[in-house]
């Protein structure tokens, strides 16, 4: 189905960013804005778009709302901010700007970028929050440029004992389905090998160790 004909009452969606094993995320914004000059449209009248993520009612997700709401308690920017929660299944976000689009094989990619990256993962594991799914298709552009770290459904706790693991495949330490111990390391390298397929177009080494090279060479400076 296109996003055209997706139905989510209050808002009218304008495009689909992304599709995972447990949600959808859409592009709107609330359809009274249609007509009005809230303050939430921009000076030009144009609605701000959302980001609506819309999970199964079968797979809802708290835990995201709870992780966005702890992070931004602790004003840790360059993440997603809940803006609303519509019934029992669609959580609705409003990023540090406005969103429009993944980074993907380097689009608007440049060394600032993961520097600010880095300290969002940081700060979280301050807050003892890990991510758990550090991968492009996470990692978002707003019109200014700014860098957002998006997706924090697969979040869990520092010191949580065995639990499964959730996040994705080639970027994490581990594959979904494996149980672990969450640590900060696997966060960070995550993000190395995200890095590494964003900058250069190429899959990202099995091996940590494999990436030093480039870990030396492109992203440490």
């Amino acid at each position: 189905l296109g996003f055209e004909e997706v139905k989510i009452e209050g808002w009218t969606i304008v495009d689909i960013l992304g599709q995972g094993g447990f949600s959808t995320v859409y592009k709107g914004y609330p359809t009274a804005e249609r007509s009005s000059s809230s303050s939430s449209s921009s000076s030009s009248g144009t609605p701000q778009h959302n980001v609506i993520k819309h999970y199964d009612p079968a797979n809802r997700r708290d835990r995201e709302r709870e992780t966005l709401n702890a992070l931004a308690l602790a004003g840790i920017s360059n993440i997603p901010v809940v803006h609303a929660v519509v019934g029992d299944s669609v959580l609705v976000v409003i990023p540090v700007g406005n969103i429009i689009a993944p980074l993907k094989g380097g689009y608007r990619t440049n060394g600032t970028h993961w520097f600010i990256l880095v300290g969002v993962l940081q700060a979280a594991h301050g807050e003892k929050i890990i991510h758990r799914d550090v991968k492009p298709d996470n990692i978002y552009v707003d019109a200014d440029g700014g860098v957002i770290l998006s997706d924090w459904g697969s979040s869990c706790l520092l010191g949580d004992e065995m639990i499964p693991f959730e996040g994705s495949a080639p970027f994490c330490v581990h594959v979904p389905g494996d149980t672990h111990k969450p640590t900060t390391q696997m966060d960070l390298v995550a993000l190395v090998r995200s890095v590494f397929c964003m900058l250069t177009g190429l899959h990202p080494p099995p091996d940590y160790t494999a990436a030093n090279a480039f870990w030396n060479d492109q992203f440490r400076p």
